[in-house]
Order: structure tokens, then C-alpha cells, then sequence
């Protein structure tokens, strides 16, 4: 495949990809499943959140990871990450965010980091 060809598919596959992120980001969950990982993913995932606490909050809480693994993947001390979720914890608390699935119009705002502890933790 000659270097042009590979990089206009390259630009086609990336645009596919933004429209189907953007079309999973508009279109709500048909029925519920029983499952509420889905729901504590875009929970922890609060946009009153940093990202990096968005992530780390979520992967412990939802994919069960210990203070210690994110703290590798971050690459800071166990004890600061374990700081980071009780802040990220208490804020959330002292907002008084609820743990189901945010109205639709606020998929977009959260799809990233939801994406991103897909992506880390294996499918949470």
C-alpha cells in the first residue's frame, strides 16, 4: 500500500470512529440490564471531577483495582492515589452525585474518561 493510500484510510477510519463515539455518545441505553456497572462507570466519571480522578476513582471502584495498581499506572506513591479517591469520594458525596445513569445530554461530557477505564481496565 503506497504512503498516500494508507494515510487517507487512516484519516477514514479515525472520522468513523469520532461518528460512532459521537452516535454511542446521543443514543441512551434501550432498556435497563440489572447490571449497574454501566451506570457506576458514568457515575464516578463525573464531569466535577478532574480526569485523572474520574479514571482512578472508577477503576477502583468499579473494576476493583486496588490503590496500589492505579498508583503504578499513574506512576505516583500508593499513598497519594489513596488520597485521591477519598477526595475524589467526599467530593462526589458533597455534591450529592447519584449513582445511575446521567440524563442523556451528559454522555458526551463523560464518554471520554468512560473510554478511558474501558480501555485500562480491561472492559470494568
Amino acid at each position: 500500500m503506497t504512503e498516500p493510500t494508507a494515510a487517507l484510510d487512516r484519516l477514514w477510519r479515525d472520522a468513523t470512529g469520532r461518528e460512532k463515539v459521537g452516535v454511542l455518545a446521543r443514543t441512551p441505553p434501550a432498556e435497563a440490564t440489572g447490571d449497574d456497572r454501566l451506570s457506576l462507570l458514568f457515575a464516578c466519571c463525573h464531569p466535577s471531577l478532574p480526569e485523572p480522578a474520574q479514571v482512578a476513582l472508577t477503576l477502583n471502584a468499579v473494576s476493583g483495582l486496588p490503590a496500589e495498581q492505579i498508583a503504578a499506572a499513574y506512576l505516583v506513591p500508593a499513598a497519594t492515589m489513596a488520597q485521591r479517591l477519598v477526595r475524589a469520594k467526599r467530593q462526589l458525596r458533597r455534591s450529592g452525585v447519584r449513582f445511575d445513569l446521567p440524563p442523556a445530554e451528559e454522555y458526551a461530557a463523560r464518554l471520554r474518561s468512560v473510554l478511558a477505564v474501558v480501555y485500562l481496565g480491561g472492559g470494568a
